[in-house]
């Protein structure tokens, strides 16, 4: 079956298209790929509509959780620390040492909260500064390339230019300084 929006032949099955009872073939005819690149990119574009106040009932939900469950949360982050332990590393060296942080990328978005991104835990204090909404895209795009690289890893060559790229509303900061 062919994606109609990158035009690529992929096996017709669930695990490369998502489900539609609206088609004969019981499968849409945009790859899971492009689907989920053109849900990122409309929830960049329409922020007002795809959150739509649900971010701070969540951020309470989970604030309440951890104050009613305090020894399971303690313990979640402790087994996180312990499995992960390079990246908790270089976590608690940048919270340590915020002056010296060299940011790399920062979006062009209007939310004054930012989050680091670490593209790569080798070098700690190269930093991308995020909004929260960029930050998950990112890591969603991360998750996509991975995904599909393991799925083509025969031909390089078929990897979504789109999915290769970061957003527009990423600009390079190291070219400025």
């Amino acid at each position: 079956m062919i994606c109609t929006v990158c035009k690529t032949d992929k096996p017709q099955t669930t695990e490369f298209f998502f489900r539609s009872k609206y088609s004969k073939s019981g499968l849409r005819s945009i790859c899971k790929i492009c689907g989920m690149e053109k849900a990122m990119e409309w929830q960049r574009n329409n922020p007002e509509k795809f959150n739509n106040g649900r971010a701070e009932k969540a951020k309470q939900w989970s604030k309440n959780w951890r104050e009613r469950n305090h020894e399971k949360s303690c313990e979640i982050g402790s087994a996180w620390r312990i499995k992960n332990k390079d990246k908790a590393n270089v976590h608690l060296l940048v919270f340590r040492h915020p002056e010296k942080i060299n940011i790399t990328h920062e979006c062009l978005c209007s939310d004054s909260n930012k989050e680091y991104h670490h593209a790569d835990y080798s070098k700690p204090f190269d930093v991308m500064k995020m909004c929260r909404p960029c930050h998950k895209a990112e890591h969603k795009r991360l998750r996509l390339l991975a995904d599909q690289s393991a799925n083509d890893s025969s031909n390089p060559e078929a990897l979504s230019p789109n999915i290769l790229e970061r957003p527009a509303d990423m600009t390079a900061i190291a070219a400025t300084r």
